[in-house]
């Protein structure tokens, strides 16, 4: 099996090759060395491997090594030269993977464009989008920018925003992004204009907009087959309306309602079906517990268990199966207003658990998973408006498929 060192190493013990018991270490530079142990009780052989040429995974996912017998190479690089080969050894594709991160929150590289609040926040592409927002001085933005996980980095060579918003209808359809709704400037105006990003060309273009009587802003959106559900948001108060918008078709259809208006939910989706979960009605205080679920083969809205821990402005990912809800505001019960609960839904159980608290309490962000990874830029520490440029993530279960390393 396979052990990490606290060296950072990787050792796979136990490798039998013929009547040989081998124990070969992944040095942090990827450096394979090792011993064999003969049975008839002869002395440890020194080994060193190398990968055989041209060698890939094969369809059990283990990769061809050449293993090299002879004294040590303390300080230098290993190398073939004056050593005898001793076999052909298939070691696993996953002895040559990173370390899964710790489980728990990490803090990343801050946003380059500086601190902004009620901005959604996707997974595009292997990296972390953040669009628009607004800063600390209350300013619609309308940058975007990425964060790539491999090297703990942003970058902001890409296209602005057609305009300046925030609390967007924000999620990405068939290698595209698409805005279907958004607040802008003033006090919180909902505009019904839809735009789509093509990666391809870096520019955006506009789409049929929302139906008039049904705009808004700080929606419960997500998307299933192709399809984007937009459900609830802001418009003068919560909505209820619940619509869904059809890229190829550039058409928008009217749904049934949300059993309650809704603005700053939770938005997921799990196994083709659509979860909206917290948000509020009626103000900042008004918060809701309700998970409510919408499978479009079914037409109709259905109930799940409470989320523990009622709240409004919340962050909503999906991680292995699991939807993970975070911070939001609305809380009584400190001076900030701002919860740091993180509690986790299992569509297959309807059952919740709690983990561990946010390491920084925010609320207005959104959050997006790569692999068991669960990203959560900027945000604010205060109810209402505080906002800050913190950038971190939440590491989940070791089961799951990890992410790229920070490098």
């Amino acid at each position: 099996g396979l052990q990490r060192t606290p060296d950072g190493q990787r050792t796979l013990v136990n490798k039998d090759v013929g009547d040989e018991r081998w124990a070969i270490d992944r040095g942090a530079d990827g450096t394979v060395t090792g011993n064999v142990f003969f049975p008839d009780g002869r002395e440890p052989l020194f080994v060193w491997c190398d990968v055989a040429d041209g060698a890939t995974a094969d369809e059990n996912g283990e990769i061809a090594y050449s293993c090299f017998g002879g004294d040590a190479c303390p300080g230098a690089p290993c190398s073939p030269e004056g050593w005898a080969f001793i076999a052909d050894v298939s070691l696993p594709e996953s002895f040559f993977q990173p370390p899964m991160p710790t489980i728990g929150w990490q803090s990343l590289a801050p946003m380059t464009n500086g601190p902004r609040q009620e901005h959604p926040t996707i997974a595009f592409r292997g990296e972390i989008w953040v669009l628009g927002g607004f800063d600390d001085r209350i300013r619609n933005i309308d940058s975007v920018e990425a964060y790539d996980p491999t090297s703990d980095s942003w970058r902001t060579n890409i296209t602005r925003l057609p305009r300046a918003m925030h609390h967007a209808n924000v999620t990405a359809v068939d290698g595209r992004i698409y805005v279907t709704g958004y607040l802008g400037p003033g006090d919180f105006v909902p505009h019904g204009r839809v735009f789509a990003y093509d990666p391809a060309e870096n520019e955006w273009t506009e789409k049929t907009p929302m139906p008039v009587a049904r705009v808004r802003g700080a929606s419960a959106v997500a998307a299933i087959d192709g399809e984007i559900y937009v459900a609830g948001g802001l418009n003068l108060g919560a909505r209820a309306e619940f619509s869904s918008y059809e890229p190829t078709a550039d058409t928008w259809t009217t749904l049934p309602d949300l059993p309650a208006p809704l603005d700053h939910a939770g938005a997921a989706t799990v196994d083709g079906v659509f979860y909206v979960i917290g948000g509020r009605s009626g103000g900042i205080e008004g918060v809701s517990a309700a998970v409510y679920i919408y499978d479009p083969s079914q037409g109709e809205w259905t109930r799940g268990t409470d989320m523990p821990t009622p709240r409004g402005g919340v962050a909503a990912a999906v991680a292995g199966g699991k939807i993970y809800i975070m911070g939001g505001e609305g809380n009584p019960d400190t001076e900030s207003g701002v919860y740091d609960d993180v509690e986790a839904y299992d569509p297959a159980t309807d059952r919740w658990e709690i983990l561990p608290a946010m390491a920084i309490p925010r609320h207005g962000m959104g959050a997006a998973a790569i692999g068991n990874r669960i990203y959560v830029p900027g945000g604010a520490t205060r109810q209402g408006f505080g906002v800050v440029n913190e950038v971190d993530a939440l590491t989940v279960e070791s089961s799951l498929p990890a992410p790229p390393p920070l490098r």
